[in-house]
């Protein structure tokens, strides 16, 4: 049986948060992918079609929420 990973969309304007918390994402099989802000995981939501979305909830240019909508 293959295993395939979780495709997850990380959004997260603070660096040092983003990268302990897409390591954890990928032990645990998800395929991480980092937006910076929010227009930046707006797109990659648009472009990828993530099955996991987290975002944090300040950010530059869209916040969390607004992403959600």
């Amino acid at each position: 049986m293959e295993f395939n990973q979780i495709k997850t969309l990380l959004a997260d304007d603070d660096a040092i948060s983003a990268r302990i918390l897409s390591k954890v994402l990928a032990w645990v099989g998800c395929d991480v992918t980092i937006a910076t802000d929010g227009a930046e995981a707006w797109q990659l939501v648009r472009e990828l079609q993530p099955r996991l979305v987290i975002s944090d909830w300040i950010m530059p240019k869209i916040n969390g929420p607004s992403c959600a909508a």
